[in-house]
């Protein structure tokens, strides 16, 4: 059975236990460890691990000197190369990222935070082709997007579900997206995409299963795309329009000159 798409971890929880939890929402099936250690980071029965991210970190650091490298490769070890889920925390060090592309080859599903990629973008695409059983993806603001669905083309053939949150999703970009051949799930919320992109999808994309473009900028719904979307049997298209309004000033969007202020 698939393992859904990760999606964001909860928010504003009380405990360091209730923020990490099972994709599905189950039980937590055996900790790595007892205590703090085993708040902060969890496996599942099917090898799923989070790291959690400012609660246990900040708990670490002042007791004293504290490795991040150290905690997060402590923590992949234990999975014994064994793990197919993995969501990485904003802090994650580039010698933990190339640790754990290393050590988890069986790696189906990854979530790399905004943090993480804006510091460690350039090495991201090359650590790809470690993960050639990748199935899902979850970006946070990816500034090398194409390069990194390049490689996924490339290495990953049984990759089917793609989401990229918060960003801006280019022609170019857009393009990578349709040449994936096995595209099944893609989650674009949030993000600015113009609406002849939305079409390249649209049209690109047949094996669409679920397209969710709720709150996006640079499009708004209407009859044509519902028509071309007919093939999806969840399209969730809420909430999207082709400019905002903020309190002090408007903002709208021209193809030619980038976003304009008033």
């Amino acid at each position: 059975m698939a393992i859904p798409l990760v999606k964001r971890l909860p928010q504003g929880l009380s405990s360091i236990q209730a923020r990490l939890c099972i994709q599905d929402g189950r039980t937590k099936i055996g900790g790595i460890e007892h205590g703090l250690f085993g708040e902060c980071a969890w496996k599942s029965g099917n090898g799923f691990i989070t790291i959690c991210s400012s609660i246990c970190m900040q708990v670490y650091q002042s007791i004293g000197p504290f490795s991040v490298t150290s905690f997060i490769n402590s923590i992949v070890r234990r999975s014994n190369r064994l793990a197919t889920a993995l969501v990485l925390p904003d802090y994650c060090t580039k010698e933990a990222l190339e640790y754990a592309a290393d050590e988890c080859p069986a790696l189906k599903v990854l979530e790399l935070p905004n943090d993480l990629l804006k510091r460690e973008s350039a090495i991201i695409p090359e650590l790809i082709s470690k993960w050639r059983n990748l199935e899902q993806l979850r970006l946070e603001r990816p500034s090398n997007l194409e390069e990194i669905l390049h490689q996924i083309s490339c290495h990953c053939k049984n990759f089917f579900g793609l989401s990229v949150i918060d960003s801006e999703v280019w022609e170019n970009e857009v393009s990578a997206i349709v040449s994936l051949p096995n595209i099944k799930y893609l989650i674009l919320r949030g993000t600015f995409i113009e609406r002849k992109s939305l079409v390249m999808i649209l049209q690109g994309c047949n094996k669409l299963e679920l397209l969710d473009i709720r709150d996006c900028i640079g499009f708004e719904g209407d009859d044509e795309l519902l028509n071309l979307a007919s093939h999806i049997n969840a399209f969730k298209l809420g909430g999207s329009k082709l400019s905002i309004w903020h309190d002090e000033y408007y903002c709208s969007y021209d193809s030619d000159c980038g976003y304009d202020y008033y």
